[in-house]
Formats: C-alpha cells, structure tokens, sequence
C-alpha cells in the first residue's frame, strides 16, 4: 500500500469528510489494496471468510442453551452472567419447543456422581468457576477487539463493531431466556434447612456450588401466556444471533485463515469452559435431586431436591428392573382361551 495505494491513502486520511465519509473515501483504498493483492492471497482470505462463516454455527452446537443457564441463574445469577458472556454463541432451540427443566434435571442411571464437598471446599470450586468464567470472559472481549481494529467488514465498512456486538449480544438472548425459564421454574429451600437471613442468604447462594447447597425443592409452575411469548422470543433470538454472526464473520477481509483458526479456537475454547462449568451445576443439581412428586391438579409441581426417609430415589427408580405381577392359572387359562376362539370361528 506504500507504493500503489498512496494517493487514495492520502485522500482517505486528510479530505474533509462529508457524511457519507467512510462510505466514500474507504471502499476506494479497500479496491485498490485488493486490486494490488495476488490470487492466492485473495484465495487464502476467501478461505479464512469461509471458516469465520461457519463460526456461529459451529459455536451455537458445543455451547449451552438458555434454559440451562437460566436454570444456572436461579441461584447463582452472577455466575450465569458470566457464561452468557463468556461462551458468545447459544445453542438453537426450535421456536415452540419447549425444553422441561424436570426432564433436563432427571439423573440418569449409572452416570457419574458428584461426591458431596464441604463448606471450605465448595467455596474453592466457587473461586475457580468464577475465575475460569471471567478468564472466558476476558479472551472473548480481546479476540472480538482485536478483530474490530484488524479486519473490515466487506458490507459495512465504516463500522467497525460488529463482531464485538455480535460476541455480546448472547447475554441479551440468555437474558429473556433466563426469564422465561424465571416465569415457570423456582428453587425454594426446603422450611426446615437452616438459611441465612436476607442478603446474605442470596450472597451465600451464589458462592455456593450447587452440589454442596442444602435440600431445596423444584417448583414446576403451570404456563402462562408470558412464558410462552419469552420461549418464543428467546428461540427466535437464537435463530437471528447466528444469521448475524455467520452474515458479519463470513464478510470479514484482510485476515489470513492461519489468524482465522486461531479466532475460531480462541472463542471456542472460552465456550467450551462456560459449558463445562454450566454441566458441573446441572451435574450438582440432579445429584440432589433424588424424589419426583406431584401436586395436585392446578396447582404447582415440587420436585423434592433431597431424599426423605423411606423413599426410594427417582434415579433409583429407573435403574430398578421391571416386575411384572404374577397372575393366577385362571387368569392364564382365560388368556389363552381369549386368543383361541378367534382361529376357531
């Protein structure tokens, strides 16, 4: 560009800009240095579009859903924050499918189980879920700034925000998500554990992992007009999230596919952190969920977070072969006399 695009360089640093500056003075030195690039250069960027483009996708399929982190934000809502922003995709839900937290808390038989932690060592997971969150948090602010500053965006070239906007825009679409999942789901202590007061209960709540909290119980509450309008919303957002993102990164030039793979590894290994940590709690979650009950008709759904005396747990109870009763010889007789009388007439 020193020697070949000086003039239109120049014109594009020192002109007085009318409104349509960067729309006028940019796209020139952009033809020019793309005129002046050879083709395997020009080949090496339109690989690195490719690989950009399919970013969004390829994120939304390793990252979490807005019900897991809404589930996440009940207790520990900073925490979820945290992975909103730190993991910038979210996995696709199709608008009025509705994901049932009582099915997503279910443990599965013979799974691995989370040992029970003490009060020192459930604050030292505390610390280092925060501290790995954040560190996501940081990589993905950095890789979305350094693309801002390093590349241009072919279909809006004066506005250099776009990737950065897309990387958080997540916690927006997490936002809604997190409150359809408030407007049916609530985690309530059971009466009879010991609870701080007040503020320093929710305090206590978010430094708490939820495999070391105390019984609780799971309210499922029946849906409302406003639930559905948020899933709706929320689904429809995720949908919109990765057109953008795959629209703004797949019209990024000037980058080399060696820089672009090192993005797609930078903001895939922040995602991959915020997911594991939103698995570990749901993990702790249906380690103390052990007993499914009903309410009555109308009214909400508990599902008790902590086994009582006497009951067998719901994960027991699936992994507990099936008994079928034992009938009589009569009963067997008119059975086989049933299923006769047809071949006879």
């Amino acid at each position: 560009m020193e020697n070949d695009c000086q003039t239109e360089y120049q014109t594009y640093l020192h002109k007085v800009a009318p409104k349509d500056y960067l729309s006028e003075y940019v796209t020139p030195v952009i033809d020019c240095i793309l005129e002046n690039l050879n083709e395997t250069r020009k080949s090496n960027m339109a690989a690195a579009a490719v690989l950009l483009g399919l970013l969004p996708t390829t994120l939304g399929l390793v990252g979490s859903t807005t019900v897991e982190v809404g589930l996440v934000a009940l207790r520990r809502p900073f925490l979820a924050f945290l992975l909103a922003a730190g993991a910038p995709a979210v996995s696709p839900i199709r608008t009025f499918d509705y994901i049932d937290t009582k099915e997503l808390l279910e443990r599965k038989p013979q799974t691995v189980r989370i040992k029970p932690m003490g009060l020192l060592k459930g604050f030292g997971v505390s610390i280092f879920q925060y501290v790995m969150a954040a560190a996501a948090v940081v990589n993905v602010a950095f890789v979305s700034y350094e693309i801002c500053i390093q590349t241009i965006c072919s279909f809006a070239p004066e506005t250099a925000y776009l990737p950065a906007l897309w990387a958080f825009l997540a916690v927006a679409v997490h936002f809604f998500g997190t409150w359809s999942v408030h407007c049916r789901t609530r985690i309530r202590t059971k009466p009879g554990a010991k609870k701080p007061p007040g503020l320093w209960e929710t305090i206590c709540a978010e430094f708490t992992p939820s495999a070391s909290r105390q019984g609780a119980d799971l309210e499922i509450k029946e849906e409302t007009y406003l639930y559905i309008f948020l899933s709706w919303f929320t689904a429809t957002g995720t949908v919109l999230h990765i057109v953008y993102g795959t629209l703004v990164f797949s019209s990024l030039i000037f980058i080399s596919t060696s820089d672009a793979t090192a993005v797609v590894a930078r903001y895939l290994s922040s995602t991959l952190v915020c997911r594991a940590i939103v698995m570990y709690e749901l993990s702790g979650l249906r380690e103390v969920l052990s007993d499914q009950g009903k309410a009555s008709h109308g009214g909400p759904e508990l599902i008790p977070m902590e086994p009582g005396p006497g009951t067998m747990s719901f994960g027991d109870r699936l992994s507990a072969p099936w008994k079928r009763p034992a009938s009589s010889r009569t009963e067997e007789w008119q059975l086989l006399s049933g299923a006769e009388r047809p071949g006879e007439a």
